[in-house]
């Protein structure tokens, strides 16, 4: 399996029930130079090696990958759909049933992935004990794929 993009998020409630969420999505879209060899195997970018698309037509879509994902979160944020995008991601995930590596600072987890709730937050079995992560850092790492 090879890895072409990343999506890192950190969610934090206020104790008025307001969350926020701040969200990095990261593209390999170039080759890079020098890629740690510990990733070297698994390390894919739209345009380098390994790759499919000449760096002509990753050039072109560009403005229109950007686009598309803000115009996505941008729908589902804006118009207040929270449920609707939970159900959207739900539907679009592949870890739902995997076996995943669940990492919290120096505490480092084998879990099961049973879902998704309703408000974007994933449900880990770990050690026989269900439940939702939202808040704080997560990293998750897939074992199986």
């Amino acid at each position: 399996n090879r890895k072409v993009c990343g999506i890192v998020a950190k969610a934090h409630h206020f104790g008025t029930g307001n969350m926020y969420v701040i969200l990095g999505i990261g593209i390999n879209i170039y080759d890079a130079g020098n890629v740690p060899e510990e990733i070297s195997d698994k390390y894919i970018s739209l345009t380098g090696r390994r790759s499919d698309l000449s760096k002509e037509e990753t050039k072109k879509n560009l403005e229109e990958l950007a686009s598309n994902i803000i115009s996505g979160f941008s729908y589902y944020y804006d118009s207040g759909r929270y449920d609707e995008a939970a159900g959207e991601y739900r539907n679009n995930s592949i870890v739902i049933g995997k076996t995943v590596r669940y990492i919290s600072g120096d505490d480092e987890r084998d879990a099961k992935v049973c879902g998704i709730d309703d408000e974007g937050g994933i449900m880990l079995d770990i050690d026989g004990s269900i439940r939702t992560y939202r808040d704080g850092e997560i990293r998750i790492a897939l074992t199986d794929m």
